[in-house]
């Protein structure tokens, strides 16, 4: 889904994607179920990634739904930590704040149809899949992987992000109140956006959603102090 919104961002950005352990072409290993050790090693692939002479850095930013919004962020603090480099900016959307309490403790452990039902209720998740036992025992798995990483996060206060942060949630996410999305601005020192979107947890599968985070993007790219985001 995310490499069809390469089309809708302006030239000067090349969108790069993460495949975590489990899915794409890494569909045979092991699911992550910890946030620290994955966080580690995207931090050192990164690193070396936009380091593309000594001294010379090519700027990025992050973005992450949901789930991809708490790693992008805890892997935003851990290349500060180990490398002093940020991203130029932290796009997130779908997510509370990682400073507020998270209320899907226990999901993991439903059984398999109250978990489907939950699957199901979220509406994210085509129906056609949802209704095909043969695929349901292949991606269930992997969204109950999901839940276990989100639900062993355990959130740490440290020196907030000097990148600024732009917020995005959907009016009728009614998992994610709009005031615990407003507290990412906690997380910056910097400029802190909201937006809200129309739609549910899943409003990034409107079209509008990457015209509007093309936007956001181009506006980014065209900041003075900033060069570009692309790769040379």
């Amino acid at each position: 889904m995310f490499r069809r919104w390469q089309r809708q961002f302006p030239f000067q950005v090349d969108l790069v994607t993460v495949h975590l352990p489990g899915r794409g072409r890494r569909i045979t290993e092991p699911f992550a179920t910890e946030f620290s050790p994955l966080v580690r090693t995207l931090a050192g692939l990164i690193a070396e990634e936009v380091q593309v002479a000594p001294g010379i850095r090519v700027p990025f930013a992050f973005y992450g739904h949901s789930m991809g919004a708490g790693i992008a962020f805890e892997l935003a603090r851990e290349l500060w930590r180990r490398y002093t480099i940020e991203p130029a900016h932290l796009f997130v959307s779908g997510r509370r704040a990682p400073q507020w309490p998270h209320e899907d403790a226990g999901l993991r452990n439903l059984s398999h149809d109250e978990f489907l039902e939950t699957v199901r209720r979220l509406n994210g998740t085509p129906k056609e899949l949802l209704e095909n036992p043969e695929w349901t025992e292949v991606f269930l798995p992997l969204l109950r992987s999901d839940f276990a990483l989100i639900e062993t996060y355990k959130y740490s206060s440290e020196r907030p992000l000097s990148c600024a942060i732009t917020a995005y949630c959907g009016t009728e996410d009614h998992g994610t109140p709009l005031e615990s999305v407003r507290a990412w601005k906690e997380q910056t020192t910097s400029k802190f956006t909201l937006h809200e979107v129309p739609g549910d947890h899943f409003f990034i599968h409107r079209p509008s959603f990457p015209r509007l985070l093309s936007r956001d993007l181009l506006a980014l790219v065209q900041t003075p102090a900033r060069t570009n985001l692309a790769r040379p």
